[in-house]
């Protein structure tokens, strides 16, 4: 990939097209890892921009097959119920400890 695609060229894309342009990405970030790490490569930051493309493509994407779905088979985000705990600021209290002597009274 000669230039960095935007979000709206993303989204207009077919499916097929984005993951063929993914596959690219990836191949291409695996080169550029190697080209730097070889010191062939002197421009890092094209190495960084491409590792960000790469979340941005498969963002698209997965919004894509989500929209794909039935409604009834989307996923809903869930928010789980937190359990109560004790207010962590407090020290917690100690327990009494048994004595293992025998005092005798006389």
């Amino acid at each position: 990939m000669a230039h960095q695609t935007t979000i709206k060229e993303l989204r207009n894309m077919q499916p097929e097209d984005l993951q063929r342009e993914i596959r690219m990405q990836r191949n291409e970030n695996a080169k550029l890892r190697l080209s730097i790490t070889l010191s062939k490569e002197k421009d890092t930051a094209k190495f960084q921009r491409g590792k960000k493309q790469l979340p941005r493509m498969l963002t698209v994407l997965a919004e894509k097959e989500q929209a794909a779905l039935p409604a009834k088979e989307q996923v809903t985000k869930v928010s789980v119920p937190v359990k109560a705990t004790a207010d962590k600021s407090a020290p917690p209290k100690k327990k009494a400890k048994k004595s293992t002597s025998k005092t005798s009274t006389k």
